[in-house]
């Protein structure tokens, strides 16, 4: 219900007003849990962090999963690691695009680690910031840094330091990535555990995109 989050909403934005911390068990709370599936709101971090340490067997983990708005001035610490049997699982700091909504992530800086423990598959991703711009919809990047690593114990399909690709894959056309004056410093380490169903033999890694299957830009990076 978009009444629970009006006390937290200052010019129609969900802003923080200190450092946060969230763990394992925060991914279950009833508020938390509505951020973390679905971003419906801006979201203004005034420079702040949210230090997350989520580890999941579900198919798709970040903060926020499906975003469906814009998020600007956040910092994000800790660490994200999925360990999904099913073929496809897709792990970043942030989530994926919503399939619905353009998007502008500007000034996000992430320090997290990203940990890909799950099976290889042709939509399998892993991304520093985001792993998938939506189908057909437009997803920008402004000023972002990404220092932390990108740890993959298994191989996804596609791999980026701030996004993983610019589709998610299935029907519809690819979405359109612009990335504007973002930074990728962190390492990409590849620890294949041994797994016959662990790894893609294809797969597309990049340090700042891994796959772009649609005109976009990237500038200053």
């Amino acid at each position: 219900d978009y009444a629970l989050l009006e006390p937290w909403l200052v010019n129609g934005e969900l802003t923080l007003n200190t450092d946060i911390e969230l763990n394992e068990e925060d991914m279950y709370r009833p508020i938390p849990a509505y951020f973390i599936h679905h971003l419906y709101v801006p979201i203004n971090g005034k420079g702040h962090k949210l230090t997350v340490n989520f580890k999941t067997n579900q198919a798709v983990l970040g903060i926020f999963q499906h975003v469906h708005r814009n998020i600007h001035d956040l910092n994000i610490a800790g660490s994200f690691e999925l360990n999904c049997t099913n073929a496809g699982g897709t792990v970043a700091a942030i989530g994926q695009q919503s399939s619905n909504a353009d998007v502008t992530i500007s000034r996000v800086n992430s320090s997290a680690t990203i940990i890909f423990n799950g099976r290889g598959g042709t939509n399998a991703k892993a991304g520093g910031l985001m792993t998938a711009a939506a189908n057909n919809q437009t997803l920008k990047f402004v000023d972002c840094t990404v220092t932390g690593d990108i740890i993959l114990k298994q191989c996804p399909n596609h791999i980026g330091g701030i996004i993983s690709t610019g589709t998610m894959g299935g029907k519809g056309g690819a979405g359109l990535v612009s990335i504007d004056g973002c930074t990728f410093s962190g390492k990409i380490i590849y620890n294949e555990s041994g797994s016959s169903t662990g790894h893609f033999a294809n797969a597309r890694l990049g340090g700042i995109i891994g796959s772009q299957e649609r005109n976009g830009s990237i500038t200053d990076c």
